[in-house]
């Protein structure tokens, strides 16, 4: 079984390779549904903890509706998209207005 520092390395990786070829990918990041954050690429000055206790109370009650796959919010200045990457963990990506969302989800 792979450690979780060599596991957070390839994902943190990962979403660095993300936002290069996006460059409309301003924040990424991977936390699980206890609100660890297990890997970031981020560049901006940005409190991943905060948003992640943000949305807290969204994955508590979302079990529900049977828990949640993605979730986008399209704000006025950019989008936050919530996607579930595997079971209770969660990839989010802040980006601006006009991504292309096609190709964002491609890359990702």
């Amino acid at each position: 079984m792979i450690d979780e520092e060599t596991y957070s390395f390839a994902l943190k990786n990962a979403l660095t390779e993300i936002g290069n070829i996006c460059p409309e990918v301003k924040l990424s990041f991977i936390f699980n549904q206890e609100g660890k954050v297990l890997a970031e690429a981020q560049k901006g000055e940005c409190n991943i903890e905060k948003i992640v206790s943000d949305f807290e109370e969204i994955f508590q009650k979302s079990h529900v509706i049977g828990g949640i796959n993605s979730l986008t919010i399209d704000a006025k200045k950019g989008k936050v998209i919530i996607s579930n990457i595997q079971e209770g963990v969660y990839l989010a990506t802040v980006t601006s207005k006009n991504v292309d969302m096609k190709y964002l989800e491609t890359v990702s």
